[in-house]
């Protein structure tokens, strides 16, 4: 596997294993694998509450979009956007996913998160060796969960950049996407 391949599967595996934190706190009901559940509390244009001119201004960079078919039961809608480094000395990719559920039962934060003032209740939580953040809300009787992850390596050294990613720019991102619902 390439060193680019392998931070990519870095910024899947950490929204996927969101997905199976969120998951496992949805009530004591299992999801039936049907897209009518999935829809239940009306679909959510996920685009439309995080654009591409927002990822590209978090990113600094120009956003291009990833796809989003993958829904699973309870979700209304998601956005995923990402940037990669086109420079062959380094690996590095920048992305950002927005996921709406249906129903408040899916906000959890995670140990060591902080309180944030948005919706009706929320948190941020900046963590890792990649640059890694989530922000989750609840808002309107949805849980918004906003993922950012900045994957880098110098392909030659190996080395990562220690370089703290803006968790001011995130917050503000949710807050104008919060804004948007």
């Amino acid at each position: 596997m390439s060193t680019r391949s392998a931070a990519s599967a870095g910024l899947t595996a950490t929204a996927f294993l969101l997905l199976l934190g969120l998951a496992a706190c949805g009530g004591g009901e299992t999801p039936h694998a049907d897209a009518s559940a999935a829809n239940a509390g009306g679909a959510v244009d996920a685009c439309a509450l995080l654009t591409q001119a927002d990822a590209s201004g978090l990113f600094g960079e120009p956003a291009t979009s990833e796809s989003t078919s993958d829904l699973v039961p309870n979700q209304l809608g998601k956005c995923s956007w990402q940037w990669k480094n086109p420079d062959p000395k380094v690996s590095e990719i920048k992305g950002v996913q927005l996921i709406v559920w249906n129903g408040p039962q899916y906000y959890s934060p995670p140990d060591g998160a902080d309180s944030l003032q948005i919706g009706d209740h929320g948190y941020i939580l900046a963590h890792g060796q990649f640059k890694s953040m989530n922000i989750g809300w609840v808002q309107n009787g949805k849980t918004y969960s906003l993922v950012y992850e900045h994957d880098y390596i110098e392909i030659s050294t190996g080395a990562t950049n220690h370089a703290p990613d803006s968790v001011d720019k995130l917050e503000s991102l949710a807050k104008t996407i919060s804004g948007r619902v």
